[in-house]
């Protein structure tokens, strides 16, 4: 496979898991369980990190 499409694919998958943790964070928080809820809330900040260093990677890595 292709090491930019691997990356890209990666990076679609990882945003994809924000949404779904910030999902079951507010499901959390509506049923009242604040510790599932900042769990959920820190899985969502470990993937924005993941995201930021992966679009880091890619514009400097593949700039025309």
């Amino acid at each position: 496979m292709d090491h930019l499409k691997l990356l890209q694919e990666t990076l679609n998958q990882k945003e994809e898991n924000v949404l779904a943790y910030l999902r079951h964070m507010r499901e959390m928080e509506d049923s009242e369980n604040s510790e599932l809820a900042h769990l959920y809330a820190n899985l969502a900040k470990a993937e924005e990190k993941h995201i930021a260093q992966l679009k880091s990677y890619l514009n400097h890595s593949f700039k025309d």
